[in-house]
Order: C-alpha cells, then sequence, then structure tokens
C-alpha cells in the first residue's frame, strides 16, 4: 500500500524534467495496489482529429483516490514523498518532517469552545505551503551545490502566517 503509483511517480519524474514546481494533491497519489486494480480488461479507445486526420488513441485512465481519513491522508503522504525522493525533488526524510509536523496539529488541544484541526484543514494547508513555493518560484532541481531547495523551503512555508492561517481551530456550533 505504501508503494507509489506509476502515474506518480511520472507526475513526480515530469516536473524534475521540466524544472516547474506543481503542487500534486493526494487523491492522485493512489498506491500501485490501486493502479493495478484499476486498470480495464477492454482498452477505451478515442476518435480525434489532428491536423486533417482521424487518429484513434488509447484514453488515459484518470483517477483520483479520495482521501477523507487522517490514515488515507498519511498514506497518500507517504507515497507523494516516496515519488518525490524517486524523481530527485526532495528527500524523504526532510517530506517525511514536513508530514508529521503538520500532523501535529490535529493532537493539539484547541480552546474552549472550539474543535480540533480536522484532516480537511490539513489538506488545505499543504495546498497553500506548495501555492507559496510555487508563487515565489522555488525550483524543483537541486542547485549546483546539490542542495534540494525543497528540504528547507516546505518547511518554512508550512510556517507562514497564510499557512498557519488554516489550521487555526475553527469555533464550535452553539
Amino acid at each position: 500500500h505504501t508503494e507509489p503509483c506509476h502515474a506518480l511517480l511520472d507526475t513526480a519524474s515530469q516536473i524534475y524534467d521540466q524544472n516547474i514546481l506543481r503542487y500534486i494533491p493526494l487523491e492522485k497519489c493512489y498506491s500501485r495496489l490501486t493502479e493495478l486494480s484499476m486498470t480495464t480488461k477492454t482498452p477505451l479507445k478515442l476518435l480525434e482529429v489532428e491536423a486533417s486526420k482521424i487518429v484513434l488513441k488509447d484514453k488515459e485512465m484518470d483517477h483520483e483516490a479520495t482521501v477523507q481519513s487522517s490514515y488515507q491522508a498519511l498514506e497518500s503522504f507517504k507515497r507523494r514523498g516516496l515519488a518525490l525522493d524517486f524523481a530527485g525533488i526532495m528527500s524523504f526524510s526532510k517530506h517525511d518532517r514536513y508530514v508529521q509536523m503538520l500532523f501535529s496539529h490535529l493532537n493539539r488541544d484547541p480552546p474552549a469552545g472550539y474543535n480540533r484541526c480536522s484532516v480537511s484543514q490539513l489538506l488545505a494547508a499543504d495546498r497553500a505551503a506548495w501555492c507559496s513555493l510555487i508563487e515565489v518560484n522555488t525550483k524543483p532541481r537541486p542547485d549546483a551545490a546539490g542542495v534540494l531547495a525543497l528540504d528547507s523551503k516546505l518547511e518554512e512555508a508550512l510556517k507562514s502566517y497564510e499557512v498557519s492561517f488554516t489550521l487555526l481551530p475553527v469555533a464550535s456550533k452553539p
């Protein structure tokens, strides 16, 4: 269940090859076992018109796994970390530390009248952290010294005001 699907490995490799950072949502971080089970026995074909010619192409299956529980999120994070490490974008240990920092918010006791941080808030914070890195044009490839930018900058992004704001406890309804 922890082995990333080939589609996820391909996405991470594309990010490295293009040297343009993109957010990989956890819904796209499903396992190789899921990928194998969803392959259809009969390949789907698609007719397209290209340059005044009709072309028969294989239709790509676009699968998304639902992430609702903290366990599903943790497994998806693990697979994404492995894919990023595979592509040479970020070390798995640094990604794992980032995930641990993110999940530590689930265990914090909220003030009276507030709810605990939810999994959906964790996912929003993850997206906000990645978006802040994309906005400042962080490059996924290592620099000339071989240092991976995401190893330090993703953790810094998690500590930023914009991202921290998404992790605040929400007032409970009376």
